[in-house]
């Protein structure tokens, strides 16, 4: 008599968030979160810019302030140079200091080297600090242990648009020691 298995394959990841400072399952946040995926930014268009990821976002509001320089606005927040809105990389702030400003175009988010997006909504983003009001959006970037090698993109376009971006990632053998480098 032979066995019967049976096989089921699971097209859904887990989704871990940080919203709270601390791993937890996305259904268990206590604040509206939205999670962006390495997958979904480069779908977006994100080459360009990984803020266009943002577009279809709820309750996120993207604002051109010149051809390239973009400001994010959380639940219809929003200055000319300030904002509520809390932009981080890996847990550190993208606010210029003391001018409550993200300057967008000279941030240094590599769509490369995008792991994924949070975007945590409302009150609760006020555990990340001062005057953050309307939520946080925070990019994660990728582990030089969970994302080793060298990646390179090249861009151009239209009126001489010209892009180019490099991330090199990897570890010691022992991996006690993890480095990247991104530049663009």
């Amino acid at each position: 008599m032979g066995a019967i298995t049976l096989a089921v394959e699971n097209s859904f990841d887990e989704v871990i968030i940080s919203a709270s400072r601390r791993a937890k399952k996305l259904q268990e946040a206590p604040s509206a979160v939205s999670v962006i995926t390495a997958k979904q930014v480069t779908e977006s268009g994100g080459s360009l810019s990984p803020l266009r990821a943002l577009i279809n976002t709820p309750g996120v509001e993207l604002q051109q302030q010149t051809g390239q320089r973009v400001n994010i606005a959380l639940r219809g927040s929003s200055g000319v140079f300030s904002t509520s809105v809390f932009p981080m990389l890996d847990y550190r702030s993208l606010i210029y200091p003391g001018l409550e400003f993200f300057d967008s175009q000279n941030s240094p988010i590599n769509q490369i080297d995008v792991e994924r997006v949070e975007v945590v909504l409302g009150p609760s983003s006020a555990l990340y600090g001062p005057d953050v009001t309307s939520g946080v959006v925070h990019f994660i970037s990728k582990d030089p242990f969970k994302h080793p090698g060298t990646r390179a993109e090249l861009i151009y376009g239209e009126r001489n648009t010209f892009k180019v971006a490099v991330r090199h990632g990897g570890h010691n053998t022992n991996e006690t020691f993890g480095y990247k480098i991104n530049a663009r």
